[in-house]
């Protein structure tokens, strides 16, 4: 069973020409020091997949699931 929030969710991103049609504007992401639990926390909670690990704001990888 759907709902009316995925539903748009997924049209938006069958039909984006861009990648700035299928990304979220706020991302999610942690300091390379986050505590792994606390980072696998996040992942469940907001229900992502993967999270952006940063070092003085410039990316040092992406963790995943």
């Amino acid at each position: 069973m759907s709902n009316p929030e995925q539903d748009a969710k997924g049209f938006a991103k069958s039909h984006g020409r861009t990648a700035g049609d299928i990304m979220i504007k706020c991302v999610i992401s942690v300091d390379e020091d986050e505590i792994v639990s606390e980072m696998a926390h996040l992942l469940e909670e907001r229900r992502i997949k993967r999270v952006p690990v940063l070092r003085d704001r410039a990316l040092v990888c992406i963790a995943s699931r």
